[in-house]
């Protein structure tokens, strides 16, 4: 049990991604286009276990390291705004806001304003469900004009979410393939917008197709051979198994659990004791 989140080490997914890079080709890297790859990563995003409204909105996308690189450009945006997001929340969205010299508040130290943007994990980084204050904050941020940026890093490894993208509020939606298939060194992810942009995810694109083709062809490849809900599926039982054993509560995320406050009070982080038990159930 760790308090840091790692990967599923899924022995298929590691034969694959061995297998097809030894017989990978820079003709096949150098030729991919980036309408291949959007096109591929919406398929697999519809074929996870989720309930999805209003994706249809997302007309424009581009490659992203992870999700992080779309929280840096989220940021950059809006430079007038302050940067929102729970204290339970993964911190790349705080050590961004201060590298860009932007003002930092937790979602739970202050109310929502007319000048924030909000970054907020689908599902929630904290509990690996639902953010306790999640439609509220979306129907909040709808009325004051808040751009909100779901993160959809935990995707592939959960299930029975509803991602109700009709709120307006919602700008993009950043979607990574490292938890799920532990390829976060290849840096595979994508941006879904409603608006098309023109920022450092989206110039190199629209200049002449360039972006990160290794990456996306590796992607391409995995989420052909894997859909969404593979990781959900394998493991799931294991998962329900070893959190009785252990008198955990399971989450929608497979890779984790919820402790005690008191017995398992080294893993708090934030309002909860989360545990991720992905090296115990792999």
């Amino acid at each position: 049990m760790r308090r840091q989140h790692v990967p599923l080490r899924d022995s298929e997914v590691r034969n694959h991604i061995t297998y097809f890079l030894k017989g990978l080709d820079i003709d096949t890297i150098n030729n991919l286009k980036y309408q291949d790859y959007d096109q591929c990563f919406r398929e697999w995003v519809t074929s996870t276990r989720h309930n999805f409204k209003g994706f249809e909105l997302f007309e424009h996308s581009a490659f992203s390291n992870g999700t992080g690189s779309a929280f840096g450009e989220f940021i950059a945006r809006y430079p007038d705004r302050r940067v929102r997001a729970s204290n339970s929340e993964f911190v790349m969205a705080r050590i961004i806001a201060k590298a860009y010299g932007r003002d930092f508040k937790s979602i739970e130290d202050d109310k929502i304003t007319k000048n924030d943007l909000i970054i907020l994990s689908t599902p929630f980084c904290g509990n690996g469900g639902t953010h306790t204050q999640h439609n509220a904050l979306l129907h909040e941020a709808d009325n004051l004009g808040v751009p909100v940026m779901i993160d959809g890093a935990y995707i592939g490894i959960s299930e029975g979410m509803t991602y109700n993208f009709n709120h307006e509020c919602i700008k993009d939606f950043a979607v990574s393939l490292s938890k799920v298939f532990d390829v976060m060194n290849y840096r595979i992810g994508i941006r879904f917008s409603k608006e098309k942009l023109d920022d450092g995810l989206a110039c190199g694109i629209i200049a002449g197709d360039i972006f990160n083709k290794m990456g996306a062809t590796i992607g391409i490849k995995l989420m052909k051979e894997f859909d969404g809900g593979y990781i959900v599926k394998k493991y799931k039982q294991k998962y329900l198994e070893y959190c009785s054993q252990q008198n955990l509560t399971p989450t929608n995320t497979i890779t984790l659990a919820l402790g005690d406050d008191v017995l398992h009070k080294e893993f708090k982080r934030g309002d909860y004791a989360r545990i991720c038990i992905s090296e115990d159930i792999s």
